[in-house]
């Protein structure tokens, strides 16, 4: 679940980028490059809560791997 939660950071974070910019032709407003540098740092504490929690809760699995290593 932390995971997914760390993935809809990016998600939202690409929407912004398509949205403000959909053909990257022209410079978003100020406060999209904030808020992608936001939710990176998001996706990126997400990612490493994720992986301390299963080995605390001792629930890592070979998906999880696949979620976080490719």
């Amino acid at each position: 679940m932390i995971t997914l939660t760390g993935f809809m950071f990016l998600l939202t974070s690409a929407f912004l980028g398509f949205l403000y910019s959909p053909h990257l032709d022209t410079a978003p407003p100020r406060w999209v490059h904030l808020a992608h540098g936001i939710l990176l740092f998001l996706y990126q504490t997400f990612d490493a809560v994720d992986g301390k929690q299963a080995r605390r809760t001792n629930s890592s699995s070979p998906l999880g791997e696949l979620f976080d290593h490719g």
